[in-house]
Protein backbone atom coordinates (compact mmCIF):
# COMPACT_ATOMS: atom_id res chain seq x y z
CA UNK A 1 0.00 0.00 0.00
CA UNK A 2 1.61 3.16 -1.02
CA UNK A 3 1.16 6.58 1.31
CA UNK A 4 -1.27 8.19 -0.84
CA UNK A 5 -3.96 4.82 -0.05
CA UNK A 6 -2.64 4.81 3.15
CA UNK A 7 -3.88 8.74 3.78
CA UNK A 8 -6.97 7.85 2.38
CA UNK A 9 -7.16 4.37 4.56
CA UNK A 10 -6.76 6.94 7.60
CA UNK A 11 -9.23 9.07 6.57
CA UNK A 12 -11.86 6.81 6.00
CA UNK A 13 -11.40 5.11 9.80
CA UNK A 14 -11.35 8.87 10.85
CA UNK A 15 -14.60 9.84 9.18
CA UNK A 16 -16.00 6.08 10.15
CA UNK A 17 -14.96 6.83 14.32
CA UNK A 18 -16.82 10.42 13.51
CA UNK A 19 -20.16 8.65 12.38
CA UNK A 20 -19.93 6.08 14.91
CA UNK A 21 -19.65 9.24 17.87
CA UNK A 22 -22.37 11.08 16.06
CA UNK A 23 -24.66 7.72 16.22
CA UNK A 24 -24.17 7.03 19.87
CA UNK A 25 -24.26 10.47 20.83
CA UNK A 26 -27.65 10.48 19.18
CA UNK A 27 -28.58 7.34 20.51
CA UNK A 28 -27.90 8.70 24.10
CA UNK A 29 -29.85 11.81 24.18
CA UNK A 30 -33.05 10.07 22.83
CA UNK A 31 -32.31 7.61 25.69
CA UNK A 32 -32.25 9.91 27.98
CA UNK A 33 -35.50 11.75 26.90
CA UNK A 34 -37.33 8.55 27.19
CA UNK A 35 -36.00 7.68 30.35
CA UNK A 36 -37.20 11.27 31.98
CA UNK A 37 -40.74 10.68 29.87
CA UNK A 38 -40.46 6.92 31.74
CA UNK A 39 -39.26 8.52 35.04
CA UNK A 40 -42.52 11.20 34.69
CA UNK A 41 -45.29 8.13 33.89
CA UNK A 42 -43.74 6.51 37.03
CA UNK A 43 -44.36 8.79 39.50
CA UNK A 44 -47.80 9.72 37.88
CA UNK A 45 -48.87 6.15 38.31
CA UNK A 46 -46.82 5.18 41.61
CA UNK A 47 -49.08 7.91 43.02
CA UNK A 48 -52.23 7.10 42.06
CA UNK A 49 -51.84 3.37 42.48
CA UNK A 50 -51.40 3.30 46.29
CA UNK A 51 -50.97 6.33 47.87
CA UNK A 52 -48.57 6.44 51.07
CA UNK A 53 -48.58 2.78 51.45
CA UNK A 54 -46.49 0.16 49.45
CA UNK A 55 -46.11 0.98 45.25
CA UNK A 56 -47.76 -1.39 43.32
CA UNK A 57 -43.89 -2.51 42.33
CA UNK A 58 -43.80 -4.09 46.10
CA UNK A 59 -47.18 -5.27 46.20
CA UNK A 60 -46.80 -7.23 43.07
CA UNK A 61 -43.14 -8.46 43.82
CA UNK A 62 -45.04 -9.84 47.05
CA UNK A 63 -47.70 -11.02 44.66
CA UNK A 64 -45.56 -13.12 42.78
CA UNK A 65 -43.64 -14.61 46.03
CA UNK A 66 -46.46 -15.33 47.15
CA UNK A 67 -47.95 -17.58 43.84
CA UNK A 68 -44.30 -19.33 43.45
CA UNK A 69 -44.20 -20.34 47.32
CA UNK A 70 -47.43 -21.83 46.94
CA UNK A 71 -46.76 -23.30 43.50
CA UNK A 72 -43.31 -24.79 44.76
CA UNK A 73 -44.75 -26.73 47.55
CA UNK A 74 -47.67 -28.22 45.23
CA UNK A 75 -44.70 -29.23 43.25
CA UNK A 76 -43.43 -31.02 46.20
CA UNK A 77 -46.46 -32.44 47.24
CA UNK A 78 -47.05 -34.10 43.35
CA UNK A 79 -43.17 -35.18 43.23
CA UNK A 80 -43.67 -37.04 46.74
CA UNK A 81 -47.52 -38.65 45.64
CA UNK A 82 -45.19 -40.48 42.61
CA UNK A 83 -43.19 -42.73 42.66
CA UNK A 84 -41.19 -45.39 39.46
CA UNK A 85 -41.05 -49.02 38.79
CA UNK A 86 -37.33 -48.80 40.10
CA UNK A 87 -38.27 -47.32 43.51
CA UNK A 88 -40.91 -49.26 43.90
CA UNK A 89 -38.35 -52.55 42.95
CA UNK A 90 -36.39 -51.43 45.69
CA UNK A 91 -38.52 -51.32 48.13
CA UNK A 92 -39.50 -54.48 47.16
CA UNK A 93 -35.93 -56.06 47.57
CA UNK A 94 -35.82 -54.81 51.01
CA UNK A 95 -39.50 -56.10 52.05
CA UNK A 96 -38.69 -59.60 50.95
CA UNK A 97 -35.54 -59.83 52.96
CA UNK A 98 -37.59 -59.18 55.91
CA UNK A 99 -38.94 -62.55 55.48
CA UNK A 100 -35.46 -64.33 55.07
CA UNK A 101 -33.97 -66.63 57.79
CA UNK A 102 -30.78 -64.36 56.28
CA UNK A 103 -31.29 -61.36 54.65
CA UNK A 104 -27.61 -60.35 54.10
CA UNK A 105 -26.98 -63.35 52.66
CA UNK A 106 -30.10 -62.98 49.83
CA UNK A 107 -28.66 -62.70 45.63
CA UNK A 108 -31.35 -61.16 43.82
CA UNK A 109 -31.75 -62.66 39.58
CA UNK A 110 -31.92 -58.92 38.32
CA UNK A 111 -32.38 -60.19 34.97
CA UNK A 112 -35.60 -62.49 36.47
CA UNK A 113 -37.63 -59.43 37.83
CA UNK A 114 -40.42 -57.94 36.44
CA UNK A 115 -42.09 -54.80 37.93
CA UNK A 116 -45.88 -53.82 36.75
CA UNK A 117 -47.44 -50.66 37.95
CA UNK A 118 -51.13 -51.36 38.50
CA UNK A 119 -52.31 -47.54 39.05
CA UNK A 120 -52.98 -45.84 42.30
CA UNK A 121 -49.49 -46.14 43.80
CA UNK A 122 -49.56 -49.92 43.24
CA UNK A 123 -46.89 -51.99 42.06
CA UNK A 124 -46.49 -56.20 41.18
CA UNK A 125 -43.22 -57.30 41.32
CA UNK A 126 -41.67 -60.62 40.10
CA UNK A 127 -38.50 -62.33 40.17
CA UNK A 128 -36.23 -64.95 41.47
CA UNK A 129 -33.56 -65.04 44.36
CA UNK A 130 -30.90 -67.41 45.79
CA UNK A 131 -30.45 -67.04 49.68
CA UNK A 132 -28.55 -69.33 51.68
CA UNK A 133 -30.58 -71.94 53.85
CA UNK A 134 -29.53 -72.90 57.70
CA UNK A 135 -26.34 -74.90 56.21
CA UNK A 136 -25.24 -72.13 54.45
CA UNK A 137 -26.43 -73.75 50.74
CA UNK A 138 -27.91 -71.37 48.23
CA UNK A 139 -31.87 -71.87 47.72
CA UNK A 140 -33.50 -70.90 45.21
CA UNK A 141 -36.79 -68.90 45.50
CA UNK A 142 -39.59 -67.14 43.10
CA UNK A 143 -41.36 -64.14 44.93
CA UNK A 144 -44.29 -62.43 44.07
CA UNK A 145 -45.23 -59.27 46.00
CA UNK A 146 -47.58 -56.56 45.19
CA UNK A 147 -46.83 -53.33 47.53
CA UNK A 148 -48.84 -49.53 47.61
CA UNK A 149 -47.11 -46.60 47.88
CA UNK A 150 -48.77 -43.90 50.49
CA UNK A 151 -46.66 -41.14 49.80
CA UNK A 152 -43.79 -39.19 51.83
CA UNK A 153 -40.37 -40.68 50.98
CA UNK A 154 -40.24 -43.32 49.04
CA UNK A 155 -36.96 -44.77 50.36
CA UNK A 156 -38.96 -45.27 54.10
CA UNK A 157 -40.68 -48.70 55.03
CA UNK A 158 -43.53 -47.19 56.66
CA UNK A 159 -44.66 -44.87 53.42
CA UNK A 160 -45.14 -48.71 51.86
CA UNK A 161 -47.43 -51.58 52.62
CA UNK A 162 -47.63 -55.03 51.55
CA UNK A 163 -50.80 -56.12 49.54
CA UNK A 164 -50.04 -59.24 49.52
CA UNK A 165 -47.42 -61.70 47.48
CA UNK A 166 -46.02 -64.99 48.18
CA UNK A 167 -42.54 -67.00 48.20
CA UNK A 168 -41.85 -70.06 46.73
CA UNK A 169 -38.90 -71.88 47.83
CA UNK A 170 -37.96 -73.82 44.74
CA UNK A 171 -35.69 -76.63 46.93
CA UNK A 172 -38.27 -77.98 49.57
CA UNK A 173 -41.72 -76.67 47.13
CA UNK A 174 -43.04 -74.39 49.74
CA UNK A 175 -45.26 -71.05 49.88
CA UNK A 176 -45.02 -68.52 51.95
CA UNK A 177 -47.82 -66.12 52.12
CA UNK A 178 -47.45 -62.71 53.28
Amino acid sequence: MNNEEQKEFEEFLKWKKEKNNQAENENVAQLQTEEVKDNDAKEKSSSSCMGKGLGCGCLGIIVLFVFFAIYGSYLNNEQNKTVDWSEASVMSEYFIKGFMKYPDDVNFIKESKNVNEEGNGTFKITGRLKANNTFGQAVPYTYNIRIKYNGGDWSIKSNWTIVGGNLYNEATQEFTEF
